[in-house]
């Protein structure tokens, strides 16, 4: 009587794709090769995002200052120090270092920021500004119409 011969199966691979004895290590190489892209487009993303908040952080300030400027009794050094306790108060979380100057004239009175951003790009450092201006307040007495 003969035993029935039995043949061994085979282990097939787990996720449908048969690996080849050339393509051994290949998965380490995509690795080195789709990582640094995708950490550059995720950093870039983040830059981004960092670069338009401190964009609004020092075009609010700028607004401040023009707004103390252009105050009845407001002068530029006004409009200057506004605009900086603004910034001092909201801007250290968006920006490394920054700048204001403010003019004001008979007519208008303008307040200019410019700011660094914090970078996590090494040897990158962006830089971003904002101009506000406003008319400047004065008081006009009526005139009466003789009747």
């Amino acid at each position: 009587m003969r035993s029935p011969v039995r043949h061994a199966r085979r282990a097939r691979p787990r996720c449908g794709r048969r690996e080849r004895p050339d393509e051994e290590g290949s998965a380490t190489a995509e690795l080195v090769i789709v990582l640094p892209a995708v950490l550059l487009l995720t950093f870039l993303g983040v830059q981004a995002g960092m670069i338009y908040h401190a964009r609004q952080v020092v075009l609010a300030a700028a607004s401040q200052g023009a707004m103390a400027a252009s105050s009845e009794y407001g002068t530029a050094a006004d409009g200057q120090a506004a605009a900086g306790s603004f910034l001092g108060q909201t801007g250290d979380v968006a920006l490394s270092t920054w700048t204001v100057t403010a003019d004001r004239d008979g007519e208008r009175a303008v307040v200019r920021i410019e700011g660094q951003p914090f970078s996590v790009i090494p040897f990158w450092i962006p830089t971003v500004s904002a101009q506000a201006s406003m008319p400047a307040e004065h008081v006009v007495p009526l005139e009466r119409s003789a009747s």
